[in-house]
């Protein structure tokens, strides 16, 4: 195979043209992801300080969806307890209706509080 021998200008060129190479591919990998740093390489103490952050605001989320499901779990609670409090007012108005009328408007009352 024959060599090929390049001037010192033309290698400096071509050295050049493959550091713009890199440099646009870097840019375009920043711009896809969004990342100024994309890897330890680029800067190790602003990489590991990232990640650090990244990983606390995941676990800020997954406590914050906790915090949400026991909200809702109590509104649910409060829900049923402002039910029950509902049933107990009628049942209540039922039992103090029969207490004021007599036997066969007891029995009727009787069979309203089995529904």
């Amino acid at each position: 195979m024959a060599d090929i021998t390049l001037s010192t200008a033309i290698r400096s060129n071509l050295l050049s043209l493959q550091a713009t190479a890199n440099f646009i591919d870097r840019t375009q990998g920043r711009l896809s992801t969004g990342l100024k740093i994309a890897g330890p390489t680029d800067d190790a103490v602003k990489f590991f300080q990232a990640k650090s952050l990244n990983n606390r605001a995941v676990d800020l989320g997954n406590r914050k969806a906790g915090i949400d499901q026991g909200i809702s779990a109590l509104e649910a609670a409060l829900k049923a307890s402002d039910a029950l409090e509902d049933l107990t007012g009628q049942m209540k108005g039922v039992i103090d209706s029969a207490r004021s009328g007599d036997a066969t408007q007891r029995a009727e009352f009787g069979t309203q509080l089995k529904e």
